[in-house]
């Protein structure tokens, strides 16, 4: 299963995907793949907000089945509406595969970004 974690505040937000959906045999898994791209897009879009100068202190963790992305905002609103569709993907997907994807929300408001 993937499990899909994240935690925010209106000054920053951590996400971290972890695990394979196990859905199908590697290369053949569409619920992977799907998590796979959402993920890519969060960072490509949180790379490019960085570059913006729209959000700071962002560390990222690529590894086998784990990606973590965390960073906090310089304004406020700058890529929340990305964040917003990413996460929305992300629970349409576990509606639709619930036996292999999880989304949980961890209602921390305090984030510590590296």
């Amino acid at each position: 299963m993937t499990t899909i974690t994240y935690k925010h505040n209106p000054t920053c937000f951590l996400i971290e995907f972890s695990g394979h959906a196990g859905f199908a045999e590697s290369g053949k898994d569409i619920v992977c793949a799907a998590v796979s791209m959402l993920a890519n897009e969060l960072l490509y879009a949180c790379e490019k907000a960085a570059q913006n100068g729209e959000i700071t202190a962002l560390h990222q963790v690529q590894k086998e089945a784990l990606v973590r992305v965390g960073f906090r905002y310089v304004q406020p609103h700058s890529i929340e509406d990305i964040i917003t569709l990413i996460l929305d993907c992300l629970k349409a997907l576990e509606k639709e595969y619930h036996a292999f994807v999880r989304v949980q929300d961890m209602h921390q408001v305090q984030c510590k970004v590296k």
